[in-house]
């Protein structure tokens, strides 16, 4: 907080002397006509009040983030997706691995690709949404993520066009996304097994075969 010495007098006089217990933007707006050559910024102002008693015991606490709620009543109603990140092992330039699951069924689908982009994501769920219209004349309503770069974006409008509501998790609370958290672990065991394959080829194959 950078506050003239000027500033911070005209500051108090309007929040104290003269009662003038607003917020914020008010308090900005106010200040703008009477320092107009020199009234404080926005954030500023902001920064002084969160140190002051009065506005702290009046604040408005803020509505607590929930994840919409919903509920998977057949197969292919809703996924979850997520991405493994396996760029400290990748197999033949593979960094990262996409995995959906079917939230009703519990089906998984795996699909490694080599950067973490929307647009990536976009290119390996493509043909699973592809295979559904065409073999089930049906596309799952939601499908649940983090709030991640690789699902904006590109991954956005796709899901747009295809009429696909989108459901964001809360940051830091994986929980949210049980079901294919839960799925990222049952992957990650069944890749860590692999090592223990003695034959290189023989495990390159099978990395191969689960990413894909």
């Amino acid at each position: 907080m950078v506050l003239s010495s000027h500033q911070l007098v005209a500051l108090k006089k309007l929040y104290y002397s003269e009662k003038f217990i607003v917020g914020r933007d008010k308090l900005y707006e106010e200040l703008k006509i009477r320092l107009p050559a020199n009234f404080p910024s926005i954030n500023n102002i902001n920064a002084w009040l969160k140190t002051q008693r009065v506005a702290q015991l009046y604040q408005i606490p803020s509505k607590p983030k929930i994840v919409t709620a919903f509920r998977s009543i057949r197969p292919i109603h809703s996924f979850s997706i997520d991405l493994i990140d396996y760029s400290n092992k990748p197999v033949q330039n593979h960094h990262y691995v996409v995995n959906m699951i079917d939230n009703f069924s519990r089906f998984m689908w795996t699909i490694a690709i080599k950067n973490k982009k929307p647009e990536d994501v976009v290119s390996a769920i493509t043909p699973i949404f592809d295979k559904l219209k065409e073999k089930y004349k049906i596309l799952p309503k939601y499908i649940l993520s983090d709030a991640g770069g690789e699902f904006k974006g590109a991954y956005t409008k796709y899901l747009e066009n295809l009429g696909i509501r989108r459901h964001r998790t809360i940051g830091g609370t994986p929980s949210s996304n049980g079901m294919v958290e839960r799925s990222n672990l049952t992957l990650k065991v069944i890749m860590a097994r692999i090592k223990k394959v003695k034959t290189s080829e023989t495990k390159k194959n099978i990395q191969i075969g689960l990413l894909y």
